[in-house]
């Protein structure tokens, strides 16, 4: 089991300067809301976030407003630095290193776990949305599984009726471009914990031979799929997250809002479900 390493708030507002992360454009703004104390999970989802096109994140409803956005904003910015600086064809090791150091040094996120592991079939195809939503549920141990299970489920249907649909939003888990034979997805569930919110996370990458724009809505064939897998908790410190930066004068809550807002707002899709 590994944890994460968190640098002090006044290293992270520093580094977070000098962080990369692609331009992709702005179409979503979180409005500021007071800061509250964390609520008790209700296990009831009040949506779902697809993040960068690699991460689906179903948050209970017990976040607040603060909570879902801080879960979505830091997310997405260690994704994009990631891509940033690591190919999802050659380095996909190295891209999930950096995406805990990032969560860990820039935004407060302590992460046990993350370990990948070879996932072994005798099957001679399978479904990606079963294998997800299996291993996710192997990890609840202080949550009611069959809630969570239906819940990420439904989350789930919703992307694949929009795909069937032809939604152009649902290319969704597919492979990185033209050509490409790396792919990865991290599928999980954010609810209140002792010191901010809370994620349950199963987490996997994919080689895989056949032209796929939505890994969840897809069958594939073992012999042409190499997987890894790997599930992992983590949880957000909220008081170290909105301590006021002696730099700036800003919390590191708001410094990440105002990077990631202004070069890639749009890496975000909300799903009501």
């Amino acid at each position: 089991m590994t944890q994460s390493k968190m640098d002090t708030a006044s290293d992270a507002e520093i580094g977070l300067l000098g962080l990369q992360i692609p331009e992709i454009g702005l179409d979503r703004f979180y409005s500021g809301v007071p800061v509250q104390a964390p609520s008790e999970p209700t296990w009831q989802a009040r949506k779902a976030t697809v993040i960068d096109h690699k991460m689906m994140v179903v948050k209970d409803s017990g976040l607040n407003a603060d909570q879902q956005s801080d879960v979505d904003l830091s997310q997405l910015l260690a994704q994009l630095n990631s891509d940033k600086l690591f190919s999802q064809e050659s380095q996909m090791p190295k891209w999930f290193e950096n995406y805990e150091k990032v969560l860990g040094k820039y935004c407060f996120w302590t992460i046990h776990g993350m370990e990948f592991q070879k996932y072994e079939t005798s099957d001679s195809t399978f479904s990606l949305d079963k294998v997800a939503i299996q291993t996710l549920m192997n990890i609840l141990s202080d949550v009611p599984k069959a809630t969570i299970e239906n819940l990420v489920k439904g989350a789930i249907d919703k992307i694949k009726g929009l795909a069937e649909k032809g939604d152009p939003d649902a290319n969704l888990f597919g492979r990185g471009h033209s050509g490409a034979h790396g792919a990865k997805c991290m599928i999980g569930y954010a609810y209140p914990g002792q010191s901010g919110p809370r994620i349950k996370l199963a987490a996997f990458h994919f080689k895989i031979q056949e032209d796929i724009t939505n890994l969840l809505a897809f069958k594939v064939r073992s012999r042409d799929t190499e997987v890894w897998y790997a599930t992992a908790e983590m949880e957000q410190s909220t008081s170290t997250y909105t301590t006021i930066q002696p730099g700036s004068g800003k919390s590191q809550r708001q410094l990440v809002k105002e990077k990631v807002l202004g070069n890639a707002g749009n890496g975000l899709q909300e799903l009501d479900i």
